[in-house]
């Protein structure tokens, strides 16, 4: 009720890993600056082709504000785009997770690939073309190389920047907890966008040896957007 219409976000988990209402508060109606020919770094969740695959588009700027050490704040303007592969499959996550995937697919931040699993092809056509409308320029190319391995091999000989990023409590830690800590100090921006709020309250996070990452096997919801976001970042 209090999430639904209240426009109250309530953390309910344990181990969840971001205060939502800190979250909602880093939602804008419009990005402040003009991002064309800014440079982007992009990342990538892969990992469940026969299910929801997503792309992150993150933009670093100088926000022209200072730290106390003097010193010129960096901010992150992020967007976030999901892929399902089918129409049944849009209805079985419907039926599972309990959430509009249609509505989400009509408002245009789901893209249904009419594939038996999803098209790595159609993510990436629609990552270059979405980089080309904005005039960003791709500073690097974010993936789980678990999933990606031929998409990896084929852009880096197209002359992309192509970077691993392993999912490993060593490798995601400082990604995992640097970004929620840019989102308490209110340095990350982005528009409204249902299905990457929806993965961020059901991300929680899993700790070893005081490391953490997020946990992708504690819940069966869907994390992939956050994962696609901490892989950019």
């Amino acid at each position: 009720f209090l999430t639904k219409c209240m426009n109250i976000w309530v953390q309910a988990k344990e181990n969840g890993y971001m205060d939502m209402a800190k979250w909602k508060a880093c939602q804008v109606d419009k990005i402040p600056i003009n991002t064309k020919g800014m440079s982007v770094y992009v990342g990538f969740d892969m990992s469940a082709k026969i299910d929801l695959t997503s792309a992150a588009f993150i933009i670093p700027f100088l926000s022209g504000e200072f730290d106390q050490t003097g010193k010129e704040i960096v901010k992150y303007i992020v967007y976030s785009h999901s892929f399902i592969p089918n129409r049944e499959k849009l209805a079985e996550r419907k039926a599972k997770d309990k959430v509009d995937y249609d509505a989400w697919e009509r408002m245009g931040f789901l893209t249904v690939t009419n594939t038996p699993i999803v098209d790595q092809n159609a993510v990436m056509q629609y990552v270059l073309q979405t980089c080309n409308a904005q005039d960003w320029q791709i500073e690097c190319m974010c993936f789980d190389p678990a999933n990606a391995s031929k998409l990896m091999m084929d852009l880096s000989d197209e002359g992309y920047v192509v970077e691993e990023v392993f999912q490993s409590h060593k490798s995601l830690n400082e990604s995992t907890q640097g970004f929620r800590e840019q989102v308490y100090s209110r340095n990350v921006l982005y528009t409204y966008n249902p299905v990457l709020n929806f993965a961020m309250s059901n991300a929680v996070i899993r700790q070893n040896q005081g490391l953490i990452k997020i946990d992708k096997d504690a819940t069966a919801r869907r994390i992939d957007p956050v994962d696609a976001v901490l892989c950019a970042f």
